[in-house]
């Protein structure tokens, strides 16, 4: 049987998700540098067992509306966001709170269960 292995940047991803998003929601995520995660963001929520903040991250993501996910044109998108951009957010972060889905548990628990398992991308 093969193990299966998780990289690390799984669990830094969704330590920059937390972090940014307790101190000012979606925007605060994607107005910092943590903003180079959101390519990741979605599949390392959903691998720590967080379906409906991943749901959540990915109407997000959608309401940037970019072609392309990489820090430069968040950052851009963002410097530009104008009043429905921000409200949409917004909205988003109301739905998230109410949601009541525990990532900072979901984190502990899948780097308890996987911790022999997480590694640096790229090593076994």
């Amino acid at each position: 049987m093969r193990l299966a292995r998780y990289s690390l940047r799984t669990v830094l991803t969704v330590e920059a998700f937390e972090r940014e998003f307790n101190n000012g929601g979606f925007a605060q995520f994607f107005y910092n540098p943590s903003a180079e995660f959101a390519d990741v963001l979605v599949a390392s929520l959903e691998t720590i067992g967080c379906p409906s903040a991943a749901s959540l991250a990915q109407e997000a993501i959608n309401t940037l509306a970019l072609d392309s996910l990489d820090a430069a044109s968040i950052e851009a998108r963002m410097d530009d966001a104008d009043s429905l951009l921000e409200d949409s957010l917004s909205q988003l972060d109301g739905a998230f709170f109410s949601s009541n889905e525990d990532i900072a548990s979901a984190l502990f628990g899948f780097i308890n269960a996987h911790q022999v398992n997480i590694t640096l991308v790229g090593r076994h």
